[in-house]
Formats: C-alpha cells, sequence, structure tokens
C-alpha cells in the first residue's frame, strides 16, 4: 500500500506540476493576446496615419504641379513684357531723335500783331 501510496504522491505532484506549467502557459497565451492586440491597434493607427500622409503628399504634388504650369506661364508672359518693352524703348528713341533732328532744322519765328500803342516818347515831352 505503501507503493501506491508513494506513486499516488508522485502522481498528485505531476498532475499538480503540470497544471501550473498550463496556468503558465495559460497566461502567457493570454499576454501573447494581449500584446497581438495592442500591436493591430497600433497598425491600424499607424496604417491611418499613412493613408492621410499619402493623401497630404499627393495634394502638395498636384499644388506644386499647378504652380510649376503657373510659374511657366508667368515667364512667358514676362518675357513678352521685356520684349515689348524693348521694342517700346526703341521706337520712343527712334521719334525722340527724329523730333530733335526736325526741331533743329527749322526756324522758329514768332511775329505778334499788336496794335499800335501810344507813343511813350510823344507822352513824356507833352507831361515835361
Amino acid at each position: 500500500i505503501e507503493g501506491m501510496m508513494a506513486q499516488a504522491h508522485a502522481i498528485g505532484q505531476e498532475v499538480r506540476k503540470r497544471t501550473l506549467e498550463n496556468a503558465r502557459i495559460m497566461l502567457e497565451i493570454d499576454n501573447a493576446k494581449l500584446a497581438a492586440d495592442d500591436f493591430r491597434v497600433k497598425w491600424e493607427a499607424e496604417a491611418t496615419l499613412c493613408q492621410s500622409v499619402e493623401r497630404d503628399c499627393q495634394a502638395l504634388r498636384r499644388a506644386k504641379s499647378d504652380h510649376d504650369q503657373i510659374i511657366a506661364t508667368l515667364r512667358g508672359d514676362l518675357d513678352s513684357l521685356k520684349e515689348e518693352l524693348y521694342y517700346l524703348k526703341k521706337n520712343h528713341d527712334e521719334e525722340m531723335s527724329a523730333l530733335k533732328a526736325r526741331l533743329a532744322s527749322e526756324q522758329v519765328s514768332v511775329e505778334v500783331e499788336a496794335p499800335q500803342g501810344h507813343d511813350l516818347g510823344a507822352i513824356m515831352a507833352e507831361l515835361r
């Protein structure tokens, strides 16, 4: 009977040992599930943030493309205006040269038709 008791005691200890091992493994599984849930929540948050950043980058690329087109248009306009200004200055200089040449070659004479005034010398003589 003692042999059986020893054997039962050994089996009981083995059962307790396996029960503790099971509890430890279950605790590790629960911890792993919680960690997996935490990582899933973090991953979803990161994925949402990544999508938001991608949308922002796409919008910025479109805005940059629009601005590049506007800059190209404005540079073309600037070149046209510079060319127009050059021709306007050139025409102005040519017109000024022509006017100065014409003015230098022309004689200006001023004739005034005024009514005959009183002879101041005669009036002074009368007064004396």
